[in-house]
């Protein structure tokens, strides 16, 4: 996507990782940062009156500022884990159909099916400090961003160490 001259890389983003970066008072940021879309199943999650920010999320989509994509692949879902729920099932299928850039992704067995397959994702968890390395957000925004969602999140202690420790050049290519 075009935006003011720039072009935005795409982000795909799963509920969960929506949900925590709106928590973490995160989403406008990454909106302005990346073309930020999620998949019509993940989008129905976001909007479920129960869910928090719910109200946030049907905002942000009658503004322009989340795009809906629906999966074409269907016939690459046998490829997939079978106990995937419906939003990271089409995350992944979308991320397949091609036109996105990376995902962010917090299931576990979603991240995992990233890793095996050689799809560029990234956690919640690591979005603040993309931020702070594209000069988005202070380090020190950064760091209080990361502990929110390390709260927040269900991330085990390896994740959290990765997260602190990996290199800026290990995120270069999820910079805006």
């Amino acid at each position: 996507m075009i935006f003011w001259g720039l072009a935005l890389k795409t982000v795909l983003v799963d509920a969960s990782s929506a949900i925590l970066l709106h928590k973490a008072d995160l989403l406008a940021r990454m909106q302005a940062a990346f073309h930020f879309c999620v998949t019509a199943s993940v989008y129905g999650e976001l909007t479920d009156y129960q869910r928090p920010g719910a109200r946030a999320f049907a905002r942000r989509r009658r503004d322009r500022q989340i795009t809906i994509l629906t999966p074409i692949r269907a016939s690459a879902s046998h490829a997939l884990p079978a106990n995937l729920h419906q939003g990271e099932r089409d995350t992944l299928l979308c991320f397949m159909d091609g036109g996105v850039d990376f995902i962010v992704i917090d299931d576990g067995r979603g991240a995992s099916f990233c890793r095996r397959a050689g799809i560029p994702y990234v956690n919640a968890l690591l979005c603040p400090r993309m931020l702070a390395s594209a000069d988005r957000l202070t380090p020190a925004g950064a760091r209080a961003a990361m502990a929110r969602i390390a709260e927040l999140g269900r991330y085990s202690d390896g994740v959290k160490h990765y997260a602190a420790t990996c290199s800026d050049t290990a995120l270069s290519a999820f910079l805006p």
